[in-house]
């Protein structure tokens, strides 16, 4: 049996509580009031903030592969409420996104549409 069968496809344990996502052009962070992003944007709805965040927290891999050298373009980093942060480092965007996740040594594999959607903000042109 391949190893890489036996890791879960999805970033987080299902009662994973998310606390901060720090992406290299913004950040959502959990207070007391909810989901906000950093920096700022005018006309932000709570609701895309809250889909945004639960985007992340439920972030499932179409694939995973054992990890490899490539250069990091960007590194994203996942505050949990009750455990340590997660370092997560993009080694491609296009034309899917991989992840690898520093500490298991284990790249997931995106495709584009969720790439859109976890790295846009809310309230900005996908790219």
């Amino acid at each position: 049996v391949d190893p890489m069968q036996l890791v879960r496809r999805r970033l987080f344990e299902a009662d994973a509580e998310l606390a901060r996502v720090v992406l290299p052009e913004f950040a959502l962070v959990r207070g007391d009031a909810g989901w906000t992003v950093t920096p700022e944007r005018d006309g932000l709805s709570q609701d895309d903030v809250n889909r945004l965040a639960d985007d992340w927290r439920h972030a499932t891999a179409t694939r995973v592969d054992q990890a490899t050298a490539r250069r990091a373009l960007a590194t994203i980093r996942i505050h949990l409420k009750n455990g340590p942060a997660i370092d997560l480092d993009m080694v491609q965007r296009d034309p899917a996104l991989v992840l690898r996740h520093r500490g298991l040594e284990v790249e997931y594999t995106f495709p584009a549409a969720s790439a859109r959607r976890l790295l846009t903000a809310p309230g900005a042109a996908p790219r």
